[in-house]
């Protein structure tokens, strides 16, 4: 799956044709499925498919990643250019309870990021909680910028909700 390349066509088609001549699939749809394996992403790359990804324990990889196999006619080690995924134990929103306030689904209303999109990576893909009240036990406050301080390391606007994630250097 490619995510973060959408203005770099001939860059996707080049990958497209390694993965296809190395005998893999690549998903093409907008949906996030299980089957996918790895996550083909530019450097500081931070999308809905990437966070998917990092949730669900997939290989995050940089174009370079693809090169190389292209260079060894076959797979190489994904953590040799870069490639990382979280350890499954390391997911960070399993049996978490997340707060969401309206003033943050407001704010990302018009987002890609909007409230279904944080449905499925915190639910469905994620095996956390949404609650939209808040109380004394929720592990995550998701705020808007608005509401935001920084009192509590459990207080998260969005910027500090993507850093959950890693990134590909």
């Amino acid at each position: 799956c490619f995510t973060g390349l959408k203005d770099a066509q001939e860059l996707q088609a080049r990958l497209f044709q390694i993965v296809t001549r190395l005998g893999a699939d690549v998903h093409s749809g907008s949906e996030f499925t299980e089957q996918i394996t790895h996550v083909v992403a530019p450097p500081g790359c931070r999308t809905v498919k990437y966070v998917a990804a990092s949730i669900t324990n997939k290989w995050l990889v940089s174009p370079e990643w693809l090169f190389a196999c292209e260079e060894a006619g076959d797979w190489v080690s994904e953590s040799d250019y870069g490639g990382q995924r979280f350890n499954s134990l390391q997911n960070p929103f399993k049996h978490k309870i997340f707060y969401l306030s309206s003033l943050f689904i407001k704010q990302q209303s018009r987002s890609v990021f909007d409230k279904t999109c944080c449905i499925l990576l915190i639910e469905k893909l994620g095996k956390g909680k949404i609650v939209y009240e808040d109380y004394d036990g929720v592990d995550y406050r998701i705020l808007s910028n608005q509401e935001f301080n920084s009192s509590s390391p459990f207080n998260l606007n969005f910027d500090l909700f993507l850093k959950l994630f890693p990134v590909i250097k």
